[in-house]
């Protein structure tokens, strides 16, 4: 299933178990109930769902470049040298960093599987397909960008 980077998964924590000094481990288990999208249309999801993938938000990275090919302004018909891309720039001063380029890192996809980049965190599937995020040291934390791979289960057989 692939949902829309400004959609949001809904759904509820089914465990919670804080790191102790007595145990390190923390837990956080995750059931998911529905996709909300941008036009805020719900769409509820028919079968349990499980975590496969989860890693850091994509890091948004810039480069500077000099290939006026990546400089975000028009330049004039018939010039392409530099001082053209220079006049270019300077027509458009409200372009803060406009020799630019961003490009972003660390993207998951459907085949990955466990947790990437994240130190200490491992996934496990519980029972009713249910996610559990565990910690072995300190309190599970996802930040609100956290990427995540989520499949959903087939259909119990009749």
């Amino acid at each position: 299933m692939i949902i829309p980077h400004d959609a949001r998964v809904v759904g509820h924590i089914t465990e919670a178990v804080p790191s102790t000094k007595e145990q390190p481990q923390s837990r956080l288990g995750l059931v998911f109930e529905k996709i909300v999208l941008k036009d805020k249309r719900e769409l509820p999801m028919q079968y349990p769902a499980a975590v496969t993938a989860l890693a850091l938000p994509i890091r948004m990275r810039s480069t500077s470049t000099t290939q006026t090919a990546d400089m975000p302004v028009q330049m004039e018909k018939g010039r392409s040298s530099g001082g053209a891309a220079i006049d270019a720039v300077g027509a458009n001063a409200n372009l803060a960093g406009a020799n630019m380029r961003t490009m972003g890192e660390g993207t998951i996809s459907g085949a990955d599987h466990g947790v990437i980049g994240m130190k200490h965190l491992t996934l496990e599937t519980g029972s009713n397909e249910m996610t559990v995020v565990v910690s072995d040291k300190g309190n599970v934390k996802l930040e609100s960008a956290v990427q995540m791979v989520v499949r959903v289960t087939d259909p119990p057989k009749k």
